[in-house]
């Protein structure tokens, strides 16, 4: 019987947490980039010593992220930026991501980024910018595919 309470207990925090966390908000422009621009291209250097050129890149769709919980040591790219980027490739898109203000500002963000507020940019095929995520978070990758993609 104590056993079902605890777990009761349990159960009840984990909704109340998730219920907290609100899903994240598009806006339609962010220090500089606005929902329509095209995306700037730009050649970076993979988390696996790799150059890649964005404008030799195709698929579905293409998702940037700036976020402070990504690896500092470089710029990822699909599975190298985590388990979270599976809902990304599995629909055919392309996850590039970053955690300093060079690539923000790769991305057309204008200023710095001194506070690294965590930034997804989503772009169709063409790469034309179809949505903007401030604010987000890595677990909100699949909220934000399932909405543009799924």
């Amino acid at each position: 019987m104590a056993d079902d309470d605890a777990k009761r207990r349990i159960l009840s925090a984990l909704r109340e947490l998730s219920a907290c966390h609100a899903p994240p908000q598009t806006v339609e422009t962010y220090n500089g980039i606005r929902v329509g621009d095209p995306l700037p291209e730009f050649t970076f250097i993979s988390e696996k010593e790799m150059s890649i050129s964005t404008h030799k890149l195709s698929a579905r769709f293409f998702i940037y992220v700036a976020h402070p919980e990504l690896d500092d040591s470089a710029m990822c790219f699909n599975q190298g930026c985590g388990a979270d980027s599976q809902s990304v490739t599995l629909r055919g898109g392309i996850l590039i991501g970053g955690v300093d203000g060079k690539y923000t500002k790769s991305l057309g963000v204008k200023g710095y980024w001194p506070d690294f507020t965590p930034l997804f940019v989503v772009a169709d095929a063409e790469k034309r910018i179809t949505a903007i995520y401030p604010n987000a978070q890595m677990n909100d990758l699949e909220f934000i595919v399932k909405q543009h993609y799924d």
